[in-house]
């Protein structure tokens, strides 16, 4: 956020740089918009959209003479800045590419930003764990026949989207 003139920090406290009947969020994509970085991120993704976190790394530590020595640190700033980018265009990615690019948008977009895996409780799967757990099917049991930790089980339980009867 200092980076991008947003805010500033004078002894130790931190101050808006934006005035109060700003958006706030409209302010934060226009001063992203104007980052040199995401704007070289948003180059690289509009001549190939299929570019991986890693590959955007190398060409920004390229671009901006940055020293991104490991995979791991080039995979975490490209996939940071192709996350940046897609919030701002979600058209920058093709929606139906297998490697990740359409849960970037959806997370991009979503109030509850973070990229993983979509979640595993769907309908059709709390349907099932159910129905195993009324038949007396022991939860560390199911959550092996659907390829899933027991804490998944439990962790829906605590979420009441199914209920473990007690032991018999």
């Amino acid at each position: 956020m200092v980076a991008l003139g947003l805010i500033e920090v004078r002894d130790g406290k931190v101050h808006s740089l934006v005035s109060d009947n700003a958006s706030a969020e409209d302010t934060l994509r226009h001063a992203a918009m104007k980052a040199p970085t995401l704007q070289s991120t948003r180059e690289i993704l509009l001549e190939d959209p299929h570019r991986t976190g890693v590959e955007i790394g190398e060409e920004i530590g390229m671009r901006f003479s940055r020293n991104y020595n490991s995979e791991a640190s080039k995979l975490r700033v490209g996939n940071a800045l192709r996350r940046w980018a897609v919030w701002l265009e979600p058209h920058l990615v093709d929606p139906t590419n297998a490697k990740g690019p359409a849960r970037l948008r959806i997370s991009a977009k979503s109030e509850r930003p973070g990229v993983s895996a979509p979640s595993f409780a769907t309908p059709e799967n709390i349907r099932k764990a159910q129905a195993a757990l009324d038949q007396g099917t022991r939860a560390e049991d199911i959550a092996k026949t659907m390829g899933v930790s027991r804490a998944t089980i439990y962790g829906w339980s605590k979420q009441g989207l199914v209920s473990i009867p007690k032991a018999r």
